[in-house]
């Protein structure tokens, strides 16, 4: 009999990471993206590793649609480092909808961030997910307005700009590295999806599914095209006053060899 009769086999697929990107706060440093269809502005998934450099100062992640414009939403974080998902629309009651952890994000080391959305799910709780190396975070310094059904957020729309590293109206910038950037358009996912515990260390693996519609994934693998998408989805960035030596290959997130 064979020693695999009856049984599932679930190996992942072994992976590397190559490169990250360094954003440099002084300089400005950002990209940014319109999509290039309309995707899912209700159920969609980010993830990303970041290593934040020591400032005490408030950092934008990722960001859509530019105030005064609305809706428009943000993954940033407090000056305290407690990751915040936060989105306005003043056409709908309640107009904020703000989530900030109590758990601050870890300045100096890599750190995997997963941020899940549904507003589809009539259970408030499930509707904004976030999780810190693949534990979810259920402890708020600030938490309230995610309660409105099938809330329309403003992401992966082709009239909003989408800034990596950016809060375009108040001029806030990342600092600090970021690597394995996606977008899963349509879904919310759980982070083992994208990493795994690994002898104790929370580690990437290769993502093996769907990216939707609006989907993207950078790997900043592409030192002449940082910003280049490599979901196949051609949702590519720009580099604004990003150049190749903003590319990192030493000292990144561990990865599943």
């Amino acid at each position: 009999m064979s020693l695999f009769s009856g049984a599932a086999c679930n190996v992942k697929i072994p992976y590397s990471i190559t490169a990250a990107c360094d954003f440099n706060q002084a300089d400005s440093d950002h990209m940014t993206n319109t999509p290039a269809s309309n995707g899912n502005q209700r159920t969609f998934t980010v993830s990303v590793w970041i290593k934040l450099d020591s400032d005490n100062d408030s950092r934008s992640i990722f960001h859509s649609n530019t105030w005064p414009s609305e809706p428009w939403f943000l993954i940033g974080l407090h000056d305290d480092d407690g990751l915040i998902v936060r989105s306005y629309d003043g056409s709908v009651s309640p107009a904020d909808h703000q989530k900030r952890t109590n758990t601050a994000v870890t300045e100096g080391s890599w750190q995997h961030i997963v941020v899940a959305i549904d507003t589809t799910d009539t259970n408030d709780a499930n509707k904004v997910k976030i999780y810190f190396n693949g534990t979810q975070q259920t402890s708020f310094a600030t938490d309230y307005g995610w309660t409105v059904d099938d809330y329309d957020t403003g992401v992966n729309q082709t009239a909003h700009e989408q800034q990596i590293g950016e809060e375009p109206a108040l001029g806030r910038y990342f600092n600090g590295e970021m690597a394995e950037f996606y977008m899963i358009d349509g879904q919310q996912l759980e982070p083992s999806n994208f990493a795994e515990d690994v002898g104790g260390t929370w580690t990437a693996i290769k993502y093996e599914g769907t990216f939707g519609t609006a989907g993207f994934h950078l790997d900043f693998a592409d030192s002449s095209d940082l910003g280049n998408d490599v979901s196949g989805n051609g949702e590519h960035f720009a580099e604004v006053n990003i150049v190749s030596g903003n590319q990192i290959t030493s000292n990144l997130p561990p990865f599943k060899s």
